[in-house]
């Protein structure tokens, strides 16, 4: 970027141009261009990721949350290192590629379950990726981490996730620890799922006196299952975790 006038402007509005970038990926090759905007990203590092990463990263705060968990960035940290920067990027693109994985396998599968849509919808591509965070995390923790933090979720996550467990493809993931995890039991994730709807019961049998069994209660699809993330389930899922499904 030789005689740029771009490097004419002062550094707050240097500042402001890495700000306004649509990408981490942008950012890093606008400070790949010379020497001084290298010099500017390095030193406003924190300041740029904090407005460039929550809205270019979907569900950024549970990419936060997973991080913490792996031991990289603890929630609040401020992101001071490129180390930093390349983990929330990584790992962004490792769930990116599981939600890939995933519509693929929906769209090449004849008999797909008949509630899970085809094509998602943003909304669904969101909760798909906030919870793929959230259960990568709970694959790292040990028992008594797991059963803590599972029985501190509210109804409505535990139902999302028992949900996403069966949809959850753990050996997709690149991640060594959790590797390591399904080397030593290549079950774990569905231990975890048997933990989440063990809450999932306890909490919806106290929270409305009754057993959960969505087929009593809702309409059901042959060769189906209840996908409470999927956007055509919303309206009954929220009258069931509220209750005014039982006293209409």
């Amino acid at each position: 970027m030789v005689d740029s006038p771009l490097l004419a402007l002062p550094t707050e509005l240097l500042v402001a141009v890495f700000s306004c970038s649509s990408s981490l990926s942008h950012v890093a090759n606008l400070a790949a261009s010379c020497k001084d905007l290298n010099t500017i990203w390095k030193e406003h590092i924190s300041y740029i990721v904090n407005q460039v990463a929550p809205a270019a990263i979907p569900c950024y705060e549970d990419l936060r949350g997973l991080l913490a968990n792996q031991g990289h960035l603890a929630l609040g940290a401020q992101v001071l290192q490129i180390s930093d920067v390349a983990q929330l990027v990584t790992t962004s693109k490792n769930v990116t590629e599981l939600f890939t994985s995933f519509r693929d396998r929906v769209r090449a599968n004849v008999v797909w379950d008949p509630q899970v849509p085809r094509v998602l919808s943003p909304s669904e591509e969101s909760r798909f990726i906030s919870a793929h965070y959230k259960l990568w995390g709970l694959m790292l923790l040990n028992n008594d981490e797991q059963q803590g933090l599972i029985a501190s979720m509210d109804l409505e996550e535990t139902c999302l996730l028992a949900d996403f467990l069966c949809v959850f493809d753990p050996w997709k993931i690149h991640n060594a620890e959790i590797q390591r995890v399904m080397e030593g039991s290549p079950a774990a994730h569905r231990f975890l799922q048997q933990k989440i709807r063990q809450q999932r019961n306890k909490d919806f049998l106290k929270q409305h006196h009754r057993a959960y069994r969505p087929i009593e209660f809702t309409p059901y699809e042959r060769d189906g299952r209840y996908a409470w993330w999927c956007d055509r389930q919303q309206e009954i899922f929220k009258k069931m975790l509220t209750g005014s499904l039982f006293h209409a």
